[in-house]
């Protein structure tokens, strides 16, 4: 009896010190992982949601020779392992695939309708551009090509103060009167304008347009031309197209019509006013924005024009017989004093026909990189898209500045 209730005793006391002990361990042991507990019996303690501390071990079972030698043992904690399985790991790739199938085109879609806008908005700063010109020559347009005894330039050339790149005109308009070079597009290519090396193998073209005439906004994003290669990159150390490629074009029939017919000369450049010739070799606008007959909204005056690889914004019309200059509506004239006049002007009877996409393409002739519609600018500044399928008719009203036609919305 009296051994019974020693026996009983004890037990009780070291369950209430290992109780106490355990909860000494919680608190000076915060790194030992919650709810998972020793006392010094070596009985474990888990937390529980009714009690703190909660004692699972065999002492109620144990004789006082297994507890003196140590032989209940704590029950180890069990541990769970979470991990993807194959046929899981397969589900999620297949979602990821379905979500960017889907998301790809109208990732595309996107980008195409941003780069349109920026290309309308090239458009709409070479407008302004002309619109400036206009303001500080009293209303005249920039001639398409300007003809003097000392300098032959661009239209495009003409505009470059206009479009904040003042500095590359006044760097190579200095050089060509210093150098008494007249043609602007050869400009270089005798003489190199000093800190602007020119580096190009034998063959290719050997002019400073070439290598540092890039022009941003004479550049529309969605050009396909671009990256159709032409010159090999190292040829010019950047890319493959000559530094002087531009989208877009002016109209002849509004900027250029007021000019020298043929003669027995054929095309009287810029040699004949160097020669003494009195006549102005420019080819310029009959017209100014105060008097167009057919109005600032009915008459279209930039648009694009990506017909080859060979388009160079330097060159003036065609005041120097090469088919390069970026202009749209022109019908080269036949004449028997040039043979390649012939050739020229069978390849450009299309020249005023409406917009075609680039891959069908012919000598002065609106083209566009765009599906379905060429971008335009009309003579008031706004921008509009032209369909490749409009009528021949109205496409003519608005290439013509005086056949006293409106085309009202259409």
């Amino acid at each position: 009896m009296e051994l019974g209730r020693l026996y009983r005793a004890a037990v009780s006391a070291l369950r209430g010190l290992g109780a106490v002990v355990g909860q000494r361990s919680a608190t000076e042991h915060p790194l030992r992982p919650a709810g998972i507990l020793k006392g010094v019996t070596g009985a474990t303690f888990q937390k529980s949601p009714g009690d703190r501390f909660r004692t699972r071990s065999s002492f109620d079972d144990a004789t006082p020779h297994q507890l003196a030698l140590g032989a209940v043992r704590p029950i180890k904690p069990c541990r769970s392992h979470h991990g993807f399985t194959l046929v899981e790991l397969l589900v999620v790739i297949s979602v990821i695939g379905i979500l960017m199938a889907l998301l790809l085109p109208a990732v595309h879609l996107v980008r195409k309708a941003a780069r349109k806008i920026q290309c309308a908005s090239h458009l709409r700063q070479q407008t302004l551009a002309v619109h400036h010109f206009a303001q500080v020559t009293g209303g005249k347009f920039p001639e398409l090509a300007l003809v003097s005894p000392k300098v032959t330039m661009s239209f495009h050339n003409l505009i470059l103060p206009y479009l904040e790149q003042g500095d590359i005109y006044n760097l190579t308009y200095g050089f060509a009167m210093e150098t008494e070079e007249a043609y602007f597009p050869r400009l270089g290519h005798d003489v190199e304008i000093p800190g602007y090396p020119i580096n190009v193998p034998a063959g290719y073209n050997k002019t400073f347009w070439a290598t540092y005439g890039r022009i941003p906004l004479y550049i529309c994003p969605s050009d396909d031309l671009l990256d159709t290669p032409h010159y090999p990159a190292s040829a010019f150390g950047h890319e493959s197209r000559p530094a002087f490629y531009s989208s877009y074009a002016a109209s002849y029939l509004l900027l250029g019509e007021d000019r020298r017919p043929i003669d027995q000369q054929c095309y009287c450049d810029f040699h004949c006013r160097q020669n003494g010739d009195p006549r102005d070799g420019s080819w310029k606008s009959k017209y100014n924005l105060r008097n167009l007959p057919d109005g600032t909204t009915n008459t279209i005056m930039l648009g694009e024009y990506s017909r080859s690889t060979e388009v160079n914004w330097t060159h003036p019309a065609m005041v120097h017989p090469l088919p390069y200059s970026p202009m749209f509506g022109f019908i080269v004239p036949d004449h028997p004093c040039c043979s390649y006049l012939e050739h020229w002007h069978n390849i450009s009877l299309e020249a005023e026909k409406p917009p075609v996409k680039n891959s069908n393409w012919s000598f002065y002739r609106a083209s566009t990189p765009h599906s379905g519609v060429m971008t335009g600018a009309l003579v008031d500044g706004s921008v509009r898209s032209f369909s490749v399928d409009m009528d021949e008719q109205v496409w003519l009203k608005l290439l013509k500045p005086a056949d006293v036609n409106s085309i009202g919305d259409n």
